[in-house]
């Protein structure tokens, strides 16, 4: 069975992991809901919005196996992956019974392949036992999947955060904007874009309903978005008014010329970057 990595840091790698957040008095998950999403698309900011209600757990990135979930492991004493799960979920149900947890693509590919039998690649199994992995996550959870329709944008704000590892306000930076790369800018690209066609293809597949939001609903309309969803996950009433946002827009100047050039240079190259990414 595969294993958690050890984790030497004691300080929460986000702001929604460390143990003020632990519910002290747990009670069984009787809703759950996953935030199916890629890298920079707004998810932090929907998270920290769906934390203030108190009524809709405190979704954030738990299978970040490089950093989140080994420092959750050792906080908690797992040393599995079934059992960091359970653990989880016993942990982070808010007193209400509602369980909620965001995913990217790759996390839910890397999780799939661990618990596979036989080593296979996701691409390998059957359709019904990806749906058990999602049940191993959150049993009978709502599907909630926010993208970025400016996948450009996206690309930049994924390319900067992996050279300075700020994915968000709250975290310290390890070093300034990364020179500029058009094959880096390239690969984030077709990352993002890779990912949303595999989740498009999995919701169609498993055939279940899914409530879809945009970067730009979760920037201009937090309220509704997250009235929407404690609508979808069944709370009972609409989520009390939102205070400010936690955390802070990282866009700035680079990004804006980032783009800009990245923009140029594909013009010159004459490239469409539909045609680049594969099909499904």
């Amino acid at each position: 069975m595969a294993s958690v990595a050890p984790v030497t840091t004691d300080r929460p790698p986000s702001q929604l992991l460390g143990p003020e957040h632990d519910n002290p008095n747990p009670v069984p998950v009787t809703r759950s809901y996953l935030l199916c999403t890629t890298p920079r698309s707004g998810s932090n900011l929907l998270c920290d919005a769906l934390t203030q209600t108190q009524l809709l757990g405190t979704p954030t990135e738990y299978l970040e196996f490089g950093i989140a979930t080994p420092y959750l492991a050792r906080r908690w004493g797992t040393s599995n992956l079934l059992d960091f799960m359970e653990t989880l979920r016993r942990h982070r149900v808010g007193p209400n019974g509602v369980f909620g947890m965001k995913i990217h693509w790759h996390q839910l590919k890397a999780l799939t392949e661990s618990l596979a039998l036989g080593g296979k690649p996701m691409r390998d199994l059957p359709v019904r036992q990806i749906g058990l992995v999602l049940e191993a996550i959150a049993p009978d959870a709502h599907l909630i999947r926010l993208s970025r329709s400016d996948m450009l944008s996206q690309s930049i704000s994924l390319f900067k955060a992996s050279g300075t590892q700020q994915w968000s306000s709250y975290m310290e930076k390890r070093g300034g904007p990364p020179e500029y790369s058009y094959d880096e800018l390239l690969k984030c690209y077709l990352s993002i874009a890779w990912s949303e066609r595999l989740w498009t293809r999995l919701f169609d597949r498993l055939g279940r309903p899914v409530l879809w939001f945009d970067y730009e609903d979760v920037t201009k309309r937090r309220q509704e978005v997250v009235d929407r969803i404690a609508e979808t996950v069944g709370i009972g009433h609409a989520a009390p008014p939102l205070a400010a946002p936690t955390l802070h827009k990282q866009s700035d100047g680079w990004n804006a010329d980032t783009k800009a050039r990245f923009v140029a240079d594909l013009e010159a190259r004459d490239i469409d970057l539909e045609t680049l990414v594969p099909s499904v």
